[in-house]
């Protein structure tokens, strides 16, 4: 279950192997997680600029609040770009309007801004959820003469 937050007792479980002296690889076995996911929340808890022994008094709320990364700055980016797109599916419809005059221009407004590959990415998945369809009946009816069948859409 790739990027699944893992519980609270997990992380306590975590500092408390990392106080004791614990290799990264020993507490990804004992865990059960991968050795890349102790460093991420190893990370994380270093951010905090609390001592581990301070982290392994705090309650589960607090410990949370340490390890989730609301203020990520590639999810503001994200929704940066995202706010975009509306304008930028009205702008595309328009002859000579492609996606990457669309990225360039996205690129001098937003210097951190993400690669074309990445843009296409976002912009292709953000299409595909806003993309409204609708049941069509069958409005066809076939007519024959004495030759040819015809179709016919009504």
């Amino acid at each position: 279950m790739a990027n699944k937050r893992k519980g609270m007792e997990t992380i306590k479980q975590l500092i408390m192997m990392h106080l004791r002296g614990d290799s990264r690889r020993q507490m990804a076995a004992h865990l059960g997680i991968s050795r890349n996911t102790v460093k991420k929340y190893l990370f994380l808890l270093e951010q905090s600029g609390m001592k581990f022994e301070e982290l392994s008094e705090l309650d589960e709320a607090r410990l949370q609040g340490l390890v989730e990364r609301s203020g990520d700055p590639a999810d503001e980016r994200l929704i940066r770009l995202k706010q975009c797109f509306p304008e930028m599916e009205k702008e595309l419809k328009r002859v000579g309007v492609t996606r990457w005059t669309l990225w360039e221009e996205y690129r001098q407004e937003e210097r951190n801004g993400y690669s074309y590959g990445r843009f296409c990415h976002h912009f292709q998945l953000w299409m595909k959820k806003s993309a409204v369809s609708m049941p069509q009946g069958n409005t066809s009816k076939i007519t024959s003469t004495n030759q040819f069948s015809f179709l016919v859409f009504i």
